[in-house]
């Protein structure tokens, strides 16, 4: 059987953004999605996904919501709103009281990170969660 593949990101935006696009659907449509997304926002960084509306983000295959959250995370990390590499190195009660402030992204630990920090910033779902 060996080991489970896992994607590495070159850096946190990349890897958040490659699990809120592949929530909930096969892993031939999430490679699809993030082969599109990646094309659009070359390199995928913040700054080059904020110059895009959630309407152009959706086209990658995403629903609107999706894009739309993708869309204020960037802005929220290009501005400086939110420091995620900061957050990457809290202890675990003030990562997630931290991490919740990040919309939509579900309550966790830092035991659910232990071999990728993309994982650490994996988003479950936006508003509304039921996290407190």
């Amino acid at each position: 059987m060996g080991k489970p593949k896992r994607n590495l990101f070159p850096n946190i935006f990349s890897g958040l953004v490659f699990y809120i696009i592949s929530q909930q659907i096969s892993a031939k449509a999430a490679e699809t999605e993030w082969k599109r997304f990646q094309e659009l926002c070359s390199p995928v960084k913040p700054e080059n996904t904020r110059r895009f509306t959630p309407e152009k983000i959706q086209k990658c295959g995403t629903t609107l919501r999706r894009a739309g959250y993708i869309r204020l995370i960037a802005e929220k990390l290009a501005d400086n709103t939110i420091d995620v590499n900061s957050l990457i190195k809290e202890d675990d009660a003030e990562f997630i009281k931290k991490n919740h402030k990040i919309a939509g992204c579900r309550r966790m630990d830092s035991s659910d990170a232990s071999d990728s920090y993309a994982e650490k910033t994996e988003c479950h779902q936006f508003q509304g969660c039921g996290c407190s």
